[in-house]
């Protein structure tokens, strides 16, 4: 094959990856990043700044399509690339570490992924202004590990340093305001202040049902956080209520053997279990296709 047979294919599968993915289409937007990946190995030196973002894409969709290994494995092999070739607080280096934060997180090593997520803000503080919106969103996911790491005061500070400049540069009512603001309603939830948390997650959920589609994925995850509340105050009708239309959404929303399909699976089988209901319990946990790790859906940004 010559170089100009490559460079056509190269420019085809890229096009088609960036269309296959904004369309929610990731396996098949997978299938192109792995074609460019492999065009790229072949024709460029081993550690190409090139063969890094291909790695980085390809992470990109095994997360979207909550392979986490897989995630992990490119998501690693382009930090270990652009560590080679860029200055040490390149932006570039700052979001790979964000992102193998967030994977390792998904993975339930919340101690690696606090690691990362950390060396992605103070590349971003030294190299952003203050009151960037990806320090705000670095925050958020800094506070989110720390919940899951039951350092509750450390996560309530980062969400509201996340929260406090997301409002200073968006809209009172723009989608990412929510990523905090929900987290915050999770970690009070985490600490029994259960008023305290309907309140927050209220009032996230009335920004994400202002500001996206009525099936986006964000919205999912506040009814889940909804629900969990519900239950663990003995409101049984209405935790199925939000856990059901999270779970109708992810369906619509998802592959279906996403681990947050799982997730509600597994919440609305404990659910039916409380009341005695074990028949229903048993058929929601018969149709969990992964193991989930943790109730709460705290999504990222």
């Amino acid at each position: 094959m010559n170089d100009n047979i490559k460079l056509n294919n190269l420019k085809v599968c890229l096009n088609a990856m960036f269309q296959c993915f904004a369309k929610g289409e990731y396996e098949n937007a997978l299938k192109y990043a792995l074609c460019v990946l492999e065009i790229r190995e072949k024709t460029l030196p081993t550690d190409h700044p090139n063969i890094g973002k291909s790695h980085y894409n390809t992470g990109v969709i095994y997360s979207e399509l909550g392979k986490y290994e897989e995630a992990l494995e490119h998501y690693t092999r382009a930090l270990e690339i652009r560590k080679n070739t860029l200055p040490p607080d390149h932006p570039d280096i700052g979001k790979s570490h964000y992102n193998t934060g967030v994977v390792y997180s998904e993975l339930g090593k919340h101690e690696e992924a606090l690691e990362h997520c950390t060396r992605a803000l103070e590349i971003r503080k030294n190299t952003l202004p203050p009151d960037h919106p990806d320090i705000a969103t670095t925050c958020n996911y800094i506070g989110y590990v720390y919940s899951h790491l039951c350092k509750y005061e450390e996560a309530l500070e980062y969400l509201t340093t996340s929260l406090e400049i997301y409002k200073k540069v968006l809209p009172p009512d723009h989608p990412d305001i929510a990523f905090p603001i929900n987290n915050i309603g999770v970690v009070y939830t985490d600490l029994g202040k259960y008023e305290e948390a309907l309140e927050y997650l209220t009032i996230s959920l009335g920004i994400r049902k202002k500001s996206l589609p009525p099936n986006h994925r964000n919205i999912a995850t506040t009814h889940n956080n909804f629900g969990i509340v519900y239950r663990r105050l003995g409101k049984y009708e209405k935790a199925l209520e939000h856990y059901t239309t999270a779970l109708e959404i992810r369906k619509n929303t998802l592959p279906k053997n996403h681990p947050y399909i799982a997730n509600l699976h597994t919440n609305i089988g404990k659910l039916y279990t409380y009341v005695g209901k074990y028949e229903e319990a048993l058929k929601e946990c018969v149709t969990v296709y992964m193991p989930p790790r943790n109730e709460h859906s705290r999504r990222r940004n």
